[in-house]
């Protein structure tokens, strides 16, 4: 994807805080089979993707950012079979990634930040590339920020304070984008073996539980907390595969920290 455009400096800059761990710094990403014109208009950025034609437009540079890097992620997944961008986070647990995924404002965040505490290795808390390469399916660390929704909870800001003492941030909105730290997150590109998927659900009102996915449902789940340019079926297909070769769990929680142990038990009983 070549990019290019008066507003492209601008989202570009906008992308050393959104991807710190992989910052494209040149406006030629490599293939040029899409090139993308990003242009300030007075409402915003327009971006229009040739030789489709297609227009959009986001309000501001750094909604432009992350507008341009989800077309990158896909572009990334675009030229295997075998891959998708799920919409999850994922920590190294025994050597190997345990993805948790849910949609957005369900406490992926908060999670991430929960495992960084206790000191594991983060590859992301929003979106990472799981595929299949060979045999065993592998996650794919994105570089993006780790980011704390704001504002933190009373109850939960004492014990992220030495987190967010010891990674200052910028806030932008509703969110903190914390400083990268190359000690406790994985780089882009690093891929890990991935051990399971968690489906997240947040429930205050029960203790946290931890229960296994049916089939079906896990299909189901996956589907709708992902994406690809593939087509539906060849989506539908990889999608099949992952949860033929991983275990897939739901964990109900209230807190972060609960969440957290019950996906440590779940690890340990995969490892």
């Amino acid at each position: 994807m070549a990019v290019g455009g008066n507003g492209a400096p601008a989202v570009l800059g906008e992308l050393e805080t959104l991807l710190p761990g992989w910052s494209p710094r040149q406006t030629d990403t490599g293939a040029t089979d899409i090139t993308l014109s990003i242009d300030t208009e007075p409402s915003g950025f327009r971006f229009t993707e040739q030789p489709r034609g297609t227009v959009s437009w986001e309000p501001d540079s750094f909604s432009a950012a992350y507008a341009l890097a989800t077309e990158l992620f896909e572009r990334l997944v675009a030229g295997s079979t075998q891959g998708l961008v799920l919409h999850a986070g994922a920590a190294v647990l025994g050597g190997c990634a345990m993805a948790f995924a849910a949609p957005t404002m369900t406490g992926k965040s908060t999670l991430g930040a929960a495992f960084s505490l206790a000191g594991e290795r983060l590859l992301g808390d929003d979106r990472i590339i799981a595929r299949l390469s060979g045999s065993s399916p592998e996650a794919i660390p994105l570089g993006l920020a780790q980011k704390l929704r704001l504002p933190i909870p009373d109850a939960l800001e004492p014990r992220f304070r030495p987190l967010l003492d010891r990674r200052p941030g910028r806030r932008i909105a509703d969110s903190l984008f914390l400083e990268w730290d190359p000690e406790t997150q994985v780089t882009f590109g690093e891929a890990v073996p991935l051990g399971g998927i968690v489906i997240l659900t947040r429930d205050g009102s029960v203790s946290a539980a931890c229960t296994r996915v049916p089939k079906a449902r896990a299909i189901r789940e996956i589907l709708g907390l992902s994406a690809t340019p593939a087509g539906p079926s060849q989506h539908l297909e990889v999608v099949r595969a992952l949860v033929e070769q991983l275990p897939v769990l739901e964990v109900r929680y209230g807190s972060c920290f609960d969440a957290r142990e019950k996906i440590l038990d779940a690890a340990g009983a995969w490892g």
